[in-house]
């Protein structure tokens, strides 16, 4: 007979059904779930087949704040709930289903696509819970983890995704500097992009060094953009010229998912940052070259582009007209490249919409860095650049935002950068 140790999830829902799952006894049961030592329990013996890799180990504590939002939250329509974030399968109500899923992504960094239960693992349990799905038409393209492509339909297209899943991860390689200069620029063809509609073009960066964070005396700085210090890239990088577009966005993934459609030069819009994976493999798949998000190191070096100052064309807050869409000049999003570029040539990186950095949200070291990606785990994940909703602080070149990489916005956005191995 072998001991198995019970998981989080299990004490969660042991605690709930032991108290009758009354409102005023979940935070008890999640009590029980967080400090309960863990309880050997029997189970029948024989070693699961080792088929799948192992997931990282468990990193982040669950976040009480978090867990007073979902109390408060708790049964709740989504669209009457003072945190429809907490939705996070998109069902239209707030329950134990969304608080499963909250403490899978708040203890792992990632979750794969076969891992159906969000238990960590990918292994015949996913299989089977796949299986009982199959040819089931879902209700959104969104609402089962089953559907992995998304297109309402849990069928073979999904078993191929599943399959491919079930692989070991392959370590990026380092990248080598890339001929050019700063400034050179790349198109990537994208057959199915409409005549007339701007091209995916990206700007090739040189390795370098800068001030990454904001400096004390800012007035509008957050504590989360201290302390400045000194970041090196090693390698050279491509980063999009401008945010992903609608066409662009519509020609790979064959859907406009946007609040404003039918502007094919608008950025694409209500995007998770696992809408962008989606778009990246896909991308992946038709050309050479490493597509992806950029590290938010990356993403402020682009920014940046040389300067020290508050945004990447001065100081002054009065002259932000001339370079982005904010609250104050625009009530939606608008054509990519229409308003001055930074010195580097890149449009938008303030304002019109939010861009998705690949790192989890995390304090910054007060060390100089070289090559950051982030803390290894975490439960936000990084935008930055403001977006044409918000207020003009959230433009400059330090501005921090984060949040889960489920959520989708209609000022959330995508820029892209590719590497060479």
């Amino acid at each position: 007979m072998d001991l198995r140790r019970v998981s989080g999830v299990d004490r969660m829902c042991f605690g709930i059904q032991l108290f009758g799952g009354r409102i005023q006894w979940l935070l008890v049961g999640l009590t029980v779930m967080i400090w309960l030592p863990s309880i050997p329990v029997p189970v029948a013996s024989g070693a699961e087949p080792a088929l799948f890799p192992q997931r990282p180990p468990l990193r982040r504590p669950v976040s009480m704040l978090d867990l007073a939002r979902f109390a408060e939250a708790w049964h709740t329509r989504t669209a009457d709930s003072p945190y429809p974030e907490l939705d996070l399968n998109r069902d239209g109500i707030i329950d134990t289903l969304d608080l499963s899923i909250y403490l899978s992504l708040a203890t792992t960094p990632e979750t794969w696509p076969s891992d159906v239960n969000r238990d960590l693992r990918s292994n015949w349990l996913d299989l089977v819970l796949f299986t009982e799905g199959w040819n089931l038409r879902t209700t959104s393209p969104f609402n089962d983890p089953r559907d992995l492509n998304h297109d309402t339909a849990i069928d073979a297209n999904d078993l191929l995704l599943f399959q491919q899943d079930w692989r070991a991860i392959v370590p990026t390689p380092t990248p080598v500097p890339v001929p050019g200069k700063l400034g050179d620029t790349i198109i990537v063809p994208l057959p199915n992009l409409p005549p007339g509609a701007r091209p995916l073009e990206m700007v090739l960066l040189k390795a370098g060094s800068f001030t990454m964070g904001s400096p004390a005396n800012d007035p509008d700085r957050d504590s989360d953009e201290l302390p400045q210090h000194t970041v090196t890239l090693t390698y050279d990088f491509y980063i999009g010229k401008y945010e992903i577009t609608q066409a662009q966005w519509e020609a790979v993934m064959g859907s406009n998912p946007s609040t404003f459609p039918g502007r094919p030069d608008n950025p694409v819009d209500q995007l998770s940052y696992r809408d962008g994976l989606e778009f990246i493999r896909r991308l992946n798949q038709k050309y050479l070259g490493k597509f992806r998000h950029p590290t938010e190191a990356e993403w402020e070096y682009a920014c940046r582009a040389g300067t020290t100052t508050r945004f990447y064309w001065g100081n002054d807050t009065r002259e932000i007209d001339a370079h982005a869409w904010y609250q104050g000049n625009t009530t939606s999003t608008m054509p990519v490249g229409s308003l001055a570029p930074n010195a580097w040539g890149l449009h938008d990186m303030a304002g019109n919409v939010f861009e998705w950095c690949s790192d989890w949200m995390g304090p910054y070291p007060a060390a100089a860095q070289t090559n950051p990606v982030g803390p290894p785990s975490g439960f936000y994940r990084i935008l930055r650049g403001g977006s044409w909703f918000h207020e003009a602080k959230l433009c400059r070149s330090a501005s921090r935002f984060a949040v889960s990489g489920d959520v989708r916005f209609r000022y959330y956005g995508l820029r892209l950068v590719r590497t060479f191995p």
